[in-house]
C-alpha cells in the first residue's frame, strides 16, 4: 500500500464504528422471556431447549491476513506504505451467547431453531472489531433424514485501508475497505445406521461492499457433500467435500477480476470422556482457488492459483456443573502460486489462540411436553 496525503490520515480513525449492542440484547431478553410451557398450553407451544453462552481472551497474529512483505513494511515503517491499525497482533475479548427452542410433538416435523450472537472486541485497534448474528433451523423430514436451514449475518467487516484510484482532488487517497456478509446453507442429513450419517447442502454467501469499493462486491455459490462415523463412545469423525463458485462484481474501466472456482476437503476428529469431562477436537481443510480472469492485464489475478490450508484444535474440560474450561489453536494460511503485483488480497499466514469459560444448560428434561 502507498502512502496516503494529510487527509488520508486525519479520515483514517473515522472506519467502523461502535456496533451498537441492541441486538445482542433483544436476544438475551428473548431467551430469558420464552420460559418452557406445559403441553396444554398449546399444541404449538415451543419451550426453551437449551441455552448457553461462553466468554474468552485471545490474541490474532495477523490482524489485517496482511502478507509477510507487508507486515515487514509494517516493522519498518516503510514511508511507501499505509496503514491504520498501530499493530499487527492483537488481543481480543470474545463472548457469545446462544439459545434454541424446540416446539411440542403434535408439530410437524418437531422444529429446533436456535439464535446465536457472537462479539468479538479487539483491544488495542478497535477498527477491526466485528458482530456476528446466526439463525438456524432443523426439521425432521423423515424418520432418519433431517432437513437444516443456517443463515448468518455480519453487518461490518473491516479489512483494510485502501487506494481508491477514482478520488477526487481534496478527497482522502486512502478510505476503509468494509462490505457487510450474509451467509446462508441448506442440507439435507440421512442417517445410514446408529453411528453413520450423510449430509448433503447448498450454500451462498454474498459480500456487500461499501463505497468506493463496491466493484469487489462478491456472490458465491456452492455445495458440499460428506458423512459422519462413530468410532466409539464418545469418538466420532466426519470428513466432506466441497466447491463453490465466485462471481465479482468489478469495475469495466479496470482489469482486476476477483471471480474463482474453489474445491475443498474438511474432515473433524473428536473425542470426549464423560469419566473425565475432558474433551478434544481437531479440525483440517485444505483448499485450492483458481481465479478465472481472463485479462493478461490483471496482473493480480490472471493465471493465478491458490493453496489454502487450515487447522485448529479445541480443549474443553468440566469444570462444575453446567460449566467448563475452552482453550482453542487455529491457524490459517493461503499461498499463491505466483507473486502477485499489488497488495490486493496478498497471500498471509496467519494464527490465533484464544482461551476462556463455557456455560451451557439443558431444559430437555424438565420442561419437553
Amino acid at each position: 500500500m502507498r502512502v496516503g496525503g494529510p487527509c488520508d490520515a486525519a479520515r483514517a480513525g473515522r472506519g467502523p464504528g461502535p456496533r451498537p449492542p441492541a441486538a445482542a440484547i433483544v436476544l438475551a431478553l428473548a431467551l430469558l422471556g420464552v420460559a418452557p410451557r406445559h403441553a396444554g398450553a398449546g399444541a404449538a407451544a415451543a419451550f426453551v431447549s437449551g441455552l448457553d453462552g461462553r466468554i474468552s481472551v485471545g490474541r490474532d497474529y495477523n490482524l489485517l491476513d496482511a502478507s509477510d512483505a507487508e507486515r515487514a513494511s509494517f516493522a519498518n515503517h516503510d514511508p511507501g506504505s499505509f496503514f491504520v491499525v498501530n499493530s499487527m497482533g492483537d488481543q481480543f475479548l470474545e463472548g457469545t451467547l446462544g439459545g434454541e427452542w424446540r416446539f411440542a410433538k403434535s408439530v410437524p416435523g418437531r422444529p429446533r431453531v436456535r439464535f446465536d450472537y457472537l462479539r468479538r472486541q479487539y483491544l488495542d485497534n478497535p477498527i477491526r472489531s466485528s458482530d456476528r448474528y446466526a439463525f438456524g433451523m432443523k426439521i425432521a423430514a423423515g424418520p432418519y433424514t433431517r432437513a437444516d436451514l443456517g443463515v448468518d449475518f455480519q453487518p461490518q467487516i473491516y479489512r483494510r485501508h485502501r487506494q481508491d484510484d477514482f478520488a477526487l482532488p481534496g478527497e482522502p487517497v486512502f478510505r476503509p475497505e468494509v462490505y457487510r456478509r450474509t451467509d446462508g446453507t441448506f442440507g439435507l442429513s440421512q442417517a445410514l445406521s446408529a453411528g453413520t450419517s450423510i449430509r448433503v447442502s447448498v450454500d451462498g454467501s454474498i459480500r456487500d461492499y461499501r463505497a468506493p469499493f463496491d466493484a469487489r462486491d462478491r456472490w458465491i455459490m456452492g455445495g458440499s457433500a460428506g458423512f459422519s462415523q462413530a468410532l466409539a463412545p464418545g469418538v466420532r469423525i466426519s470428513v466432506s467435500g466441497s466447491f463453490a463458485r465466485t462471481r465479482s462484481r468489478n469495475d469495466p474501466l479496470v482489469p482486476t477480476d476477483l471471480s474463482n472456482r474453489e474445491w475443498g476437503a474438511w474432515s473433524r476428529f473428536e473425542m470426549r470422556s464423560e469419566r473425565t469431562g475432558s474433551g478434544i477436537a481437531v479440525e483440517g481443510e485444505m483448499g485450492w482457488r483458481h481465479y478465472t480472469s481472463i485479462n493478461p492485464a490483471d496482473h493480480s489475478y490472471f493465471g493465478r492459483s491458490d493453496r489454502l490450508t487450515g487447522v485448529s484444535v479445541e480443549l474443553t474440560q468440566t469444570l462444575k456443573g453446567a460449566l467448563a474450561s475452552t482453550t482453542r489453536f487455529a491457524y490459517r494460511s493461503s499461498l499463491a502460486n505466483q507473486l502477485t503485483a499489488s497488495a490486493d488480497d496478498d497471500t498471509f499466514t496467519d494464527s490465533e489462540v484464544q482461551t476462556g469459560l463455557l456455560w451451557s444448560r439443558s431444559n430437555l428434561r424438565r420442561a419437553s411436553p
